[in-house]
């Protein structure tokens, strides 16, 4: 199977254009995006996010076309927390890998936003309604642009099946939104709620049935597109050797269970007739690293 190549001239002026929209906040050519210059790529600025939807207030009552101010608000916080990692070119390729997954996705027309923060610590997060992001120290243990591609998968899962809005709700069922529900009016009870749905989808994180289901999910979508499933089974092996090691601790904090992932991972890439596809870790170093370039692939492009 061959890569979607033809998605990439389209692909690139559409992440060119989000890259100029974000870097029209006022940052200037150059600047880190803050979470103002995000929230005005997602369509509102910081304070214009959050909007009570007209029902009762409350995790269980909020339903699908609560999503994008979830995944806003992840977006604007993590942002806040990180801040994005100042490379226009990172950037953009990391778009642009975003965009051709989620073109082989069950949802191609979602809205999605990709972006990289600005942190060592390796980690990957999902907000509702395809707010996407991977940490810098996360691009710096990935090999290849096929092993990328199947994080971005991996992630575009969770969106796909709607698993941040289902933690929030859980999270309420569990007793843990008790506090947020005491607000006196449903404007500040949907922005406590948003708030503690953001802890639950940046620091809790996922349960290990929903990280399966995105795996499985992930490698799916990453083979539509034309990338070699193989490579996003190496780096989770990568990630489960890390693991074991005291810089590992914290490593993919939010995603559990890799051991079994791997596991998982393997038997379904196993079971797949002949998958292979593009790897492409010329063009991954050049795009990210170009310093590094001659050292991934010392012969050229292949």
């Amino acid at each position: 199977m061959k890569l979607r190549a033809w998605t990439w001239g389209l692909l690139a002026v559409a992440a060119a254009a989000a890259t100029a929209m974000a870097l029209a906040g006022g940052c200037g050519k150059n600047s880190p995006l803050n979470a103002d210059t995000l929230g005005n790529l997602v369509g509102g600025s910081t304070g214009q996010l959050i909007k009570a939807g007209g029902h009762e207030m409350n995790a269980l009552a909020l339903s699908e076309k609560d999503e994008d101010a979830m995944g806003q608000s992840v977006g604007v916080s993590l942002t806040s927390h990180y801040g994005l990692y100042n490379n226009d070119q990172v950037q953009t390729y990391v778009t642009l890998v975003g965009l051709t997954v989620a073109s082989a996705s069950p949802n191609p027309g979602g809205n999605y936003v990709f972006g990289v923060l600005d942190t060592s610590e390796v980690n990957a997060f999902s907000g509702p309604n395809g707010y996407v992001f991977i940490t810098r120290g996360l691009l710096e243990n990935v090999q290849d642009e096929a092993a990328l591609a199947g994080v971005l998968s991996h992630e575009i899962g969770h969106v796909c099946h709607h698993d941040g809005l289902h933690q929030v709700q859980a999270a309420e069922q569990q007793g843990a939104l008790t506090e947020a529900l005491k607000a006196n009016n449903d404007i500040a009870r949907f922005s406590a709620l948003t708030d503690a749905g953001i802890d639950v989808i940046t620091k809790t994180g996922y349960t290990q049935p929903q990280e399966f289901a995105a795996d499985q999910e992930g490698v799916k979508i990453m083979t539509a597109a034309g990338y070699d499933p193989h490579s996003y089974l190496r780096f989770l092996q990568r990630l489960e050797q890390l693991q074991g090691s005291a810089a590992g601790g914290q490593l993919m904090s939010t995603h559990p269970g890799i051991s079994e992932r791997v596991k998982r991972v393997a038997e379904q890439i196993a079971a797949m007739n002949n998958p292979g596809g593009a790897i492409l870790a010329d063009r991954f170093a050049k795009s990210v690293n170009p310093a590094h370039a001659e050292a991934v692939n010392p012969q050229g492009p292949k």
